[in-house]
């Protein structure tokens, strides 16, 4: 009987040595993901904008973009890819305006197929822009829009590219409204 004891003994004395040193094995990877990595999987963004606006030659007006990303998050982000999209919505466009009054359907759309002004698609994968986290990054995008366009929503979006395969990213958009003496009325929001 003394053996059998001695013998559950070492075998608890190994599980306890073992047990220990898969912990301290756990604690030590979690300590340097946590504290020296200091950064977790999925990037965090925020996007805001500002923009200016100068009539040219009383033909056109100039409106500069600027998109500031920042890295809210505590992981590094690679931007790859981002898009700005400017649509006009006043004057109304006369298609759009037939629709909506022969087909109300389009009323209970979250968004109404405001017609596209200009695009700008922006690759960065030679250039290889990254944000670090607690940092941002603007990038400027400049447009001619016919003088006539008096209000447009500017569309603004980032490809999350630990996300990239599901098409996930950050997006934002915001109205401007264009008066007689050039102030934009809806600042950086």
């Amino acid at each position: 009987m003394g053996k059998d004891l001695s013998y559950y003994k070492d075998i608890f004395s190994i599980i306890r040595s073992s047990t220990t040193i898969i912990a301290l094995v756990i604690a030590g990877i979690w300590t340097y993901t946590l504290f020296i990595k200091g950064r977790k999987k999925y990037p965090r963004a925020s996007i805001t904008s500002e923009s200016w606006s100068k009539t040219i030659q009383n033909k056109a007006r100039l409106i500069s973009l600027n998109m500031s990303i920042h890295n809210s998050g505590e992981v590094l982000i690679n931007i790859e890819y981002t898009q700005t999209i400017i649509y006009k919505i006043h004057p109304i466009d006369d298609n759009l305006m037939r629709k909506i009054s022969i087909n109300n359907k389009d009323l209970d759309k979250t968004y109404f197929d405001w017609e596209i002004l200009n695009e700008k698609e922006t690759s960065w994968e030679k250039d290889n822009l990254e944000i670090e986290p607690g940092e941002k990054e603007t990038i400027q995008y400049d447009f001619l829009l016919p003088l006539e366009v008096d209000v447009i929503l500017v569309y603004y979006y980032v490809r999350n590219k630990k996300k990239r395969e599901k098409g996930l990213g950050w997006s934002f958009s915001k109205i401007i409204e264009f008066s007689d003496n050039e102030k934009e009325l809806n600042k950086n929001g």
